[in-house]
């Protein structure tokens, strides 16, 4: 018969991320950008539902538009710029309001944070395609 061998740790083990948890710090996951004119451009992934939600924004007409798509895409991702949050555009005039707010340097400052981030802006663009089917 053989024996069963014991080992004594002094320290417990380092547990382990489940998936569940990994899940959820991805979902809060947050990177600051700083545009050209100093600016601290806070970055959040959107849910699914933020794709829905800018679609309703900006009316049928405009969320056919691929090249419109694809350049306010980014602006869904911005959860504030120098600590005051930014909420979700709920109109086309409040898209073009933030479009405004950042401005050529906040949006390539967005555009770049997004990219190197979470991937590339294709896959939101592609998202979106998806949702209009």
């Amino acid at each position: 018969m053989s024996k069963a061998k014991v080992t004594v740790h002094s320290e417990a083990p380092a547990p382990t991320e489940t998936p569940t948890q990994t899940l959820i710090k991805e979902a809060v996951k947050e990177t600051v950008v700083i545009d050209a004119r100093g600016r601290k451009i806070t970055l959040r992934k959107p849910d699914v539902l933020a794709q829905f939600r800018i679609i309703k924004a900006v009316g049928p007409e405009w969320s056919q538009n691929q090249v419109y798509m694809g350049a306010i895409m980014p602006i869904i991702f911005i959860a504030a710029i120098d600590g005051q949050a930014v909420f979700f555009p709920r109109s086309d005039q409040e898209v073009e309001a933030i479009i405004k707010q950042l401005g050529d340097e906040g949006l390539a400052a967005v555009l770049k944070g997004v990219t190197e981030t979470w991937g590339q802006q294709a896959d939101t663009n592609e998202a979106a395609a998806d949702i209009k089917k």
